[in-house]
């Protein structure tokens, strides 16, 4: 009888610990779940808070743009008026009639660029149409020559061979490609090289065309990287 009992005793005993290890791994199991999860919504918080930061330092970027862009138009408007007077003016022969001209393409290039920081302070939806690509690239790197022309840079164009037509807004695109210029002028600051490319590729059996402008100068800091945009 004593003998029965114990071994009875013992049975219990066992299964005893053995749900206690059943349980203790299910613990385990839920607290190893419960990190992983916390650990996701940290990385996911920490994204929406940078996410939101940038939003912040946007929206102060259109305050300020949509000021800086009011006190400009006005001389624009005045530069623009008196060198359509000058233009009247001047005969087709004169050498400056081209001048005048060329000024008043650059005023008109500078308004666009104005209307543009307005938009970026509303919103805007670009217009798309025809543009070749090299047609874009080059007509950025004859608005950029001015800069160029005081340094040793030494321009590399790298076209497609063809015209590569794409939808796009042109207008937009041509700033978009000067802006990588004039970054890529004044990161070499005196002398390199800028490389502008076009091209199509192949994406996953889609064709695609890409622009590509490479310089010399030293790249994007570490630093600098989180103040991007």
């Amino acid at each position: 009888m004593t003998s029965s009992t114990s071994v009875k005793g013992g049975d219990e005993l066992s299964g005893l610990l053995e749900r206690y290890g059943e349980a203790t791994e299910r613990l385990r199991l839920s607290h190893d779940r419960l990190l992983s999860e916390v650990t996701r919504l940290s990385r996911e918080l920490e994204q929406k808070n940078k996410l939101l930061d940038r939003k912040t330092r946007l929206e102060v970027l259109g305050e300020m743009a949509a000021g800086v862009a009011h006190e400009i138009r006005n001389p624009l408007g005045g530069i623009l008026l008196y060198a359509g007077l000058l233009e009247r003016d001047l005969d087709d022969s004169h050498e400056p009639l081209r001048l005048v001209r060329a000024i008043m393409t650059g005023v008109r290039s500078l308004n666009g660029i104005v209307d543009d920081l307005l938009s970026f302070t509303r919103g805007f939806e670009p217009s798309p149409t025809p543009c070749t690509l090299n047609g874009v690239v080059e007509d950025a790197l004859r608005a950029a020559v001015g800069e160029l022309a005081r340094t040793e840079i030494r321009v590399v164009r790298d076209y497609a061979e063809g015209d590569l037509t794409v939808e796009a807004d042109g207008e937009l695109l041509r700033r978009a490609v000067l802006n990588l210029v004039l970054n890529a002028v004044q990161a070499m600051k005196t002398e390199g090289r800028l490389t502008a490319r076009t091209g199509g590729t192949d994406r996953g059996g889609a064709a695609a065309c890409f622009i590509e402008i490479v310089d010399t100068g030293p790249g994007i800091s570490d630093e600098m990287m989180p103040r991007l945009f």
